[in-house]
């Protein structure tokens, strides 16, 4: 067999990159479908994004990418990108809390006016471990594990951390102690300070409880996510969505 021309081989080297799939225009038009899927949010195009923080895991085979706006008023406002080695790729927006029907809240009673019909943050991480074809449930619990407490650098709540989920005040009846009183009881009896799996997380004032799988239901590959919001934090220009 004759050996291939150095230029051939640069050549088929150069059509076969040039085939493969840009990774950053499959990032940009996966923001763009979130943007589209949620005009309510504040979502902007990827110019407007400057990525934090990269994670790959090994197995399953996921990349997550954290992206952050570039404008400082917007510090709060992120959103993350989850992909495949099959060049999948699927956006789920990070708001600030003040977007009430996004978080779908447990415990706020806080009027919201407008409903975001397309979801909750609950049901994008799973469209999105769906479009990455993630059947097995303990597979999808590492994953949304790494994205919270890794790419997003989430605490992991312990019972010893019991300080970051209440704080309460002098007065047991103001409506920010009573709302912290019921987030701790909610969640506090499921945390346990030796335990391996952590499955409660505090990132920007929310707290994540990811739910143990039912074992009545052992086939169901859905992740349940409970948020709590840390009560009476002061958000600029609040916005009851």
């Amino acid at each position: 067999m004759k050996p291939i021309p150095i230029c051939l081989l640069t050549l088929l080297i150069v059509l076969f990159n040039s085939c493969k799939p840009n990774s950053n225009s499959e990032i940009a038009a996966a923001i763009n479908a979130a943007h589209t899927k949620f005009p309510q949010l504040i979502i902007f195009g990827i110019k407007d994004y400057e990525l934090i923080r990269a994670v790959e895991i090994e197995k399953p085979a996921v990349k997550i990418h954290l992206y952050e706006l570039r404008h400082s008023g917007y510090t709060t406002q992120n959103i993350i990108v989850l992909s495949n080695k099959k060049d999948q790729f699927y956006a789920v927006p990070l708001p600030s809390q003040r977007f009430k029907s996004y978080w779908n809240f447990v415990y706020d009673t806080s009027s919201k006016p407008v409903a975001l019909k397309p979801g909750t943050f609950e049901t994008e991480v799973n469209y999105a471990l769906n479009k990455l074809n993630l059947a097995d449930w303990d597979e999808r619990y590492h994953v949304v594990s790494e994205m919270l407490g890794t790419a997003w650098a989430a605490n992991i709540i312990t019972a010893a951390d019991s300080n970051k989920i209440v704080d309460i005040g002098a007065n047991p009846l103001d409506s920010c102690n009573i709302l912290a009183r019921q987030n701790y009881n909610a969640i506090i009896s499921s945390i346990h300070s030796y335990e391996y799996r952590m499955n409660v997380f505090l990132g920007n004032y929310i707290i994540f409880h990811l739910q143990e799988r039912n074992t009545k239901k052992r086939k169901e590959s859905y992740i349940k996510i409970k948020t709590y919001r840390v009560p009476c934090v002061l958000d600029v220009n609040p916005i009851n969505l």
